[in-house]
């Protein structure tokens, strides 16, 4: 519930007016206060759509994980209770050990909480505007921005590793164009293929299909991860290993990827404008 008024309270604000500085003092406001809200702030509920010890791969499903300690926790002590099951809505908290109930006395895990409910969306929400600084962003919550290496190519005189590639590193004989031509569109086609993976496992039942946002077989949602920023750092690493190769006019392509908010929020945009 605080994560959606806080990604609410930031559209609001970007619908209604040019000064970005009014976001940030929005999350100066989070940062200040985060650790200050009541435990009932931070609880998450999921359902569980098939009994817990169905699950084959619990590992990313923190609700399954609490359910399946309960359930366990009450067998092994004869309790009179009843067990976690399918269709049961499960209620926690999570702390630095994983999934917590709401009535346990454990430490809040803020970081999780910061990355996955509000910076997350928050990102994927001002990606869309070339003239958000989100770097200053990153410095308010002390973010360490992705260091990206320079591809490495493996010389077919030598077989080194290297990143340079006008000559091998080992013999110090010239590379063939033709070579470096074939490699930089190899690594390419494999980036692509990457950018464009449609495979998703539904962290619920464990359904494999394309990239929907909820499961065909339970209609649980899907997390969707996107891989916009790994393929442009893709691209800006090749400046460095394939520089004759106009990687800035392949760059500029990918800017087909942003978003017009016009087509979506026209009437909301217009009305705003008008006052």
């Amino acid at each position: 519930v605080l994560s959606n008024h806080f990604i609410y309270d930031v559209i609001k604000i970007l619908l209604t007016s040019d000064d970005h500085d009014l976001v940030m003092n929005k999350l100066v406001e989070l940062k200040t206060n985060f650790k200050t809200y009541g435990k009932e702030c931070f609880v998450l509920e999921r359902m569980l759509n098939k009994d817990p010890e169905k699950y084959t791969t619990p590992e990313g499903s923190p609700q399954v994980l609490l359910a399946l300690k309960i359930n366990e926790h009450i067998r092994k002590n004869n309790l009179k209770m009843p067990l976690f099951k399918k269709n049961d809505i499960i209620s926690y908290i999570m702390g630095h050990d994983g999934a917590f109930l709401p009535t346990e006395n454990l430490e809040i895990n803020y970081e999780y909480y910061l990355e996955q409910q509000f910076l997350t969306p928050f990102f994927r929400l001002v990606g869309v505007l070339k003239s958000f600084n989100v770097d200053a962003v990153r410095r308010l919550f002390n973010i360490q921005k992705r260091v990206v290496s320079s591809l490495r190519i493996t010389t077919p005189c030598c077989s080194n590793p290297q990143s340079q590639t006008n000559f091998c590193g080992t013999c110090g004989a010239e590379i063939d164009k033709n070579f470096l031509r074939n490699q930089a569109i190899k690594n390419l086609r494999e980036e692509i293929e990457l950018l464009y993976e449609r495979k998703a496992v539904c962290p619920s039942c464990d359904n494999e299909q394309g990239l929907f946002l909820n499961c065909f077989n339970c209609n649980s949602s899907i997390p969707r991860k996107t891989r916009n920023k790994e393929f442009d750092d893709f691209l800006n690493s090749y400046r460095n290993t394939f520089p004759g190769f106009e990687i800035d006019k392949i760059t500029r392509m990918s800017e087909y990827r942003t978003v017009n908010l016009l087509l979506y929020f026209k009437d909301e945009i217009e009305r705003c404008l008008k006052k």
